[in-house]
């Protein structure tokens, strides 16, 4: 019994690891929706655009009339460690 459990794990993981990347990723959405609705990329962006809203950058911080995104104040960090 044991052994059917654990040879099913690989096959949940390949299961559910498209559904996860697919919800995160906005790249990966697009793809997906191309695939499964064979159009192509403008449209598959629109549809994907339609069904999860704009996509939205976040603004972290603002340095002087600097604005910062989340990934920009990411990469400034990085850099301001390694120096």
């Amino acid at each position: 019994m044991t052994s059917h459990l654990l040879a099913l794990f690989p096959v949940l993981n390949s299961l559910f690891n498209p559904l996860i990347y697919a919800v995160r990723i906005r790249d990966f959405r697009v793809a997906f929706i191309q695939l499964l609705s064979r159009k192509t990329i403008a449209q598959a962006e629109h549809l994907e655009r339609n069904i999860s809203g704009p996509k939205q950058i976040r603004v972290v911080t603002t340095v002087g009339n600097e604005v910062k995104t989340e990934l920009a104040w990411k990469i400034q960090c990085y850099k301001e460690k390694r120096h």
